[in-house]
């Protein structure tokens, strides 16, 4: 049976098209993350496609917060319970353990993760034929044996680890998702991969219309317009805020990212001083309550 999301319930199990066993789903479970911005706001899709690339983008950052999946992301890999790293195959061995250097590892994001084996390998044998002097391409591990023994203390294949794994990340992705019938669906589509999740949601983004897109920013405006309270859209806060006298000077600067939902990050950049902005337009006026000091936005 596998994980899937009933309305009304973030725990329930469904009966799912993918089959796999109650231990190894109690573990996928365990290792979800609870996706949230930098003050604890949890991020959440309402099911608009203008919101997602927004929603991904929080959700993405929070993973690298907290280093969740980083080496599904980096090697499509995962750490057992023994710290022992398990991998899908002999030959991502080798570059698991460094000893194959991938030039391209540090480009690996969530959004732009490790391809599959083959296509890696392709890249790093041609990379290593265009040096000079040419590198002899890698040809794979023959057989688990033909490793060098303390390497087999770091990293061993285990595909069923991986799997389990890559169901984490999967309930985690959808777990943004508030329309639960939706999220069911794409679990079974995905066949319970993260990684081909990554996939299914980029197609979800390219069927935003005009009409959702300017609904997004239309709710955007509004919040801004109102204070930026009770904020369901995705907005970069940047604020300095006196805490002395006022004529002190003293400021204290805040960041914050607040509950996700555009299309794309928006800087906002003003300064708090005994009330809010009166505006969010571009302006310059005198600030009532201190002399020699400015509304900026």
């Amino acid at each position: 049976m596998a994980r899937a999301f009933r309305r009304g319930s973030g725990s329930s199990l469904e009966t799912s098209a993918v089959t796999m066993s109650s231990t190894a789903l109690s573990e996928a479970e365990k290792r979800m993350v609870v996706i949230s911005t930098e003050v604890g706001t949890l991020v959440k899709y309402s099911g608009n496609p203008a919101e997602l690339p927004g929603a991904r983008h929080e959700m993405d950052k929070c993973l690298k917060r907290k280093g969740a999946f980083k080496l599904l992301k980096l090697h499509n890999a995962c750490r057992m319970q023994n710290t022992m790293i398990a991998t899908e195959n002999l030959d991502s061995l080798p570059f698991v353990v460094n000893m194959i250097d991938d030039p391209a590892l540090d480009t690996y994001t969530y959004a732009n993760p490790c391809p599959d084996i083959a296509t890696r390998v392709a890249n790093v044998n041609a990379v290593r034929a265009a040096a000079v002097p040419p590198l002899p391409p890698f040809t794979g591990v023959p057989r688990l044996a033909s490793m060098p023994p303390p390497y087999l203390k770091i990293a061993i294949p285990n595909r069923e680890e991986v799997a389990i794994e890559d169901h984490a990340y999967a309930l985690t992705q959808l777990s943004i998702f508030e329309d639960v019938q939706l999220a069911n669906k794409l679990l079974n589509d995905c066949d319970l991969s993260g990684r081909r999740l990554r996939a299914l949601l980029v197609v979800i983004e390219a069927e935003a219309s005009g009409e959702d897109v300017t609904l997004v920013v239309n709710r955007r405006d509004l919040v801004l317009n109102k204070g930026l309270k009770g904020m369901p859209l995705s907005l970069q806060v940047q604020c300095s805020t006196f805490t002395g006298m006022p004529d002190s000077g003293e400021s204290t600067d805040h960041t914050q990212t607040i509950k996700s939902g555009l299309p794309y990050h928006i800087p906002y950049h003003f300064r708090a001083l005994k009330r809010p902005c009166p505006a969010v337009s571009n302006h310059v006026q005198p600030c009532p309550d201190m002399s020699g000091h400015r509304w900026t936005c």
